[in-house]
This record gives C-alpha cells, sequence and structure tokens, in this order.
C-alpha cells in the first residue's frame, strides 16, 4: 500500500504540472510561479479550469481523481498501522529516524550482496596495482535506494529525543527504544566522520545509507 501510494502521489505531482502549464499557455499563471512548492495557485484556479467545457473531463481524470485515490490509500494505511496484526512491529519502525523497505533479509547470505541490492556501493576499477572507485552503482532495487536514501538524510543531525520521535516511543519496550537510540548515535556519528574527512554532504549521506 505504500509503493502504490508512492505511485499515485507521482502521478498526481504529473497532473499538477500539466495543469500548471495549461494555466500558463492561457496566462492565467507567471511562470516563476508554475513550481511544484506553489500547490496553493494551482488548487485555486479549479473554478477556472471547470468552466472550460472540454478540458473539465481531463481536469476532473486526472488532478481530482488522483487526490480521492491518496486520501483512500492514506485512509487504508493508517488502519494498518493502528488496527491490524502488525501493529506492534509497525510501531516499533516508526521509533526510528528513517527506515527502509527490504523484506526478508535470509535472501542476502552476506552484508555484500545487500548492498548490491540496493546499489549504494561505490563503482569500482581494479587493473594490477591501479585501484579507482567512483561514484554509488545505483543498481538494483531504485526503489529501496531511494528510501533508505531519504531516511540516511535524517541522521545528519545530533541524536535527540523530541516532537514526533518522542511521541511515536512512549509505550514502547525498553529494548525497542534502546535498539533506536543506539541507530541514532552510531549513524550520526558515521556522517560526522565522513564530513570531517571532507566529504560532501550526499556522499556523507550515501555512506550512512550504506551503514
Amino acid at each position: 500500500m505504500v509503493r502504490a501510494r508512492e505511485d499515485a502521489k507521482g502521478d498526481l505531482l504529473r497532473a499538477r504540472h500539466r495543469l500548471s502549464k495549461f494555466l500558463l499557455r492561457h496566462g492565467c499563471m507567471r511562470r516563476k510561479a508554475c513550481g511544484i512548492g506553489h500547490g496553493n495557485i494551482v488548487d485555486g484556479s479549479i473554478a477556472f479550469i471547470l468552466k472550460i467545457g472540454p478540458y473539465s473531463s481531463c481536469f476532473k481524470n486526472t488532478y481530482i481523481t488522483w487526490m480521492k485515490l491518496m486520501s483512500v490509500l492514506e485512509e487504508e494505511i493508517h488502519e494498518q498501522a493502528t488496527e491490524s496484526a502488525h501493529v506492534p512491529v509497525i510501531q516499533a519502525f516508526q521509533t526510528l529516524r528513517g527506515v527502509a523497505e527490504i523484506g526478508q533479509f535470509s535472501r542476502f547470505s552476506n552484508p555484500r550482496q545487500l548492498m548490491a541490492y540496493t546499489g549504494p556501493v561505490p563503482r569500482e576499477y581494479s587493473s594490477g596495482t591501479s585501484r579507482w572507485q567512483g561514484g554509488s552503482t545505483k543498481t538494483g532495487n531504485a526503489h529501496v535506494r531511494r528510501v533508505l536514501i531519504e531516511a540516511a538524510w535524517n541522521y545528519r543531525y545530533k541524536p535527540a529525543l523530541k516532537g514526533e520521535i518522542r511521541r511515536r516511543q512512549q509505550g514502547k519496550s525498553p529494548e525497542v527504544q534502546a535498539v533506536a537510540w543506539k541507530a541514532q548515535n552510531r549513524l550520526h556519528r558515521k556522517y560526522m566522520k565522513c564530513m570531517a574527512r571532507g566529504k560532501s554532504a550526499p556522499v556523507s549521506v550515501t555512506a550512512v545509507a550504506r551503514e
């Protein structure tokens, strides 16, 4: 369901882009106001679009339909996270700053196989005594890699228990809270060590994702 929501969100974004470009062609929006961050401008143009006969059904079938689908998916995800048999596991994962979907770890006999599956490992060319390493290979499961990188960005902040993380950890077992706290400390240290060695933020985050 999370993947279905992600796909729907991508379709919704494309629908919003089509709508903003349509408005731009008709002189209803300034060019600089057509960015992704100007959803309120696009939303405020619904009344205008619905008045244009041949474009009305097109708009409804793209924008409004996907908005409704997003709402349905989010309600189902919330129900699974609060009422299903998987609640303990889901809520335990929510104590972390970020988490990515892997599935059955038993599929991988060692960490190298897991990293090859996700793709945040450096390219390498070796010949004789020379060895060259480049950027990440970006092979394997693109969905997992993207979510993993997004989760890793959260660990650039200093370890802390506040706000949403504190709320999520309320009522959880001491073991779960200890794992979450250990992850915050370990992954933040990894990020800071990489930055101290002169690595850029994106490179350091990729290293955290690999960790």
